[in-house]
């Protein structure tokens, strides 16, 4: 089963990787940003949000106000089982799932 609306956003973004990490984590509910680099100058990027708030259009409108391509931007909902490792683990930084 699956909880509506969360989830993490994965995207692929062509971006010099110091902007691209500043600018991802300056986006408003971000709880946690991961990059890793790809083949011309893309960088995968698996962004965590603090509550279920879906963070996609705020990705997309900050590729598209930096000039940023967009390669991929898509939503991997949680399962019940994530959110029972989450509630088991003692992180409490992830708002709006009690």
């Amino acid at each position: 089963q699956r909880i509506a609306g969360a989830g993490e956003v994965l995207a692929e973004i062509q971006a010099e990787g110091t902007a691209l990490e500043a600018g991802l984590r300056e986006l408003a509910g971000l709880r946690e940003c991961v990059l890793s680099p790809m083949e011309e100058d893309y960088w995968h990027c698996r962004l965590m949000p603090r509550s279920t708030e879906d963070l996609r259009p705020a990705v997309h409108e900050l590729a598209a106000r930096q000039g940023w391509r967009l390669r991929e931007l898509g939503l991997r909902r949680l399962t019940l089982e994530d959110v029972f490792v989450h509630m088991t683990s003692g992180d409490e930084e992830m708002e709006g799932w009690e």
